[in-house]
């Protein structure tokens, strides 16, 4: 998938996460599904994506087993882009 397929508010998170120096990228299950995963220490991450509508996340350790998740109240279509990142920050702080 090129960057021109990725969703115009997806890539301005991503923006704002990679200038407050955080590791994310745009992740794509090849099967519709899409998220952004962001790599913390110990190559452990969080995987954002969208859950009945709304964005969530999966905290996955070095293997990518299942640790935990979370839900937020921020829509899937249609959300300020600013304010799923600062989730995001928030989610990292939180875990790091």
């Amino acid at each position: 998938m090129s960057s021109n397929d990725v969703n115009p508010s997806v890539s301005k998170v991503l923006e704002i996460l990679r200038e407050q120096g955080l590791s994310a990228e745009y992740w794509h299950s090849g099967g519709g599904n899409f998220g952004i995963m962001v790599w913390l220490p110990d190559d452990r991450s969080l995987l954002w994506g969208s859950v009945d509508g709304q964005w969530a996340y999966d905290y996955l350790a070095a293997d990518n087993d299942y640790i935990s998740s979370g839900l937020t109240e921020l829509p899937e279509q249609g959300f300020n882009p600013s304010l799923l990142a600062q989730a995001i920050v928030e989610a990292v702080h939180a875990f790091t």
